[in-house]
């Protein structure tokens, strides 16, 4: 039963930081982006808060986060993007989000 917990969590855990990383870097993850994220720096720390940390830190170091069209956005991201921050001055919110993807 504590194993099933301790998976649940982790499970959890892990798309939170999935979910953190895509709304910090405002678009979708790609396949080698959430593997590296959530299977490597996550995945591989010894317990649950060291992982979400290191997530976390990788997510506000990026270059996607600290500078606004340095991401690998295309299509309806990139647009989605420059849009929220020509007339909110702010990342996409959770509608145009859900909207572009």
């Amino acid at each position: 039963m504590v194993l099933f917990l301790v998976f649940v969590l982790e499970k959890k855990l892990g798309n939170f930081c999935k979910q953190f990383a895509e709304r910090a870097w405002r678009r979708p993850l790609e396949a080698v982006e959430e593997k590296f994220l959530i299977d490597t720096v996550f995945g591989l720390q010894a317990d649950a808060q060291t992982g979400v940390q290191r997530v976390v830190l990788a997510t506000l170091q990026s270059p996607a986060f600290l500078y606004q069209g340095a991401g690998n956005a295309e299509g309806q991201s990139a647009v989605a993007e420059r849009l929220a921050w020509t007339l909110w001055d702010s990342i996409p919110d959770q509608d145009l989000a859900k909207a572009c993807a």
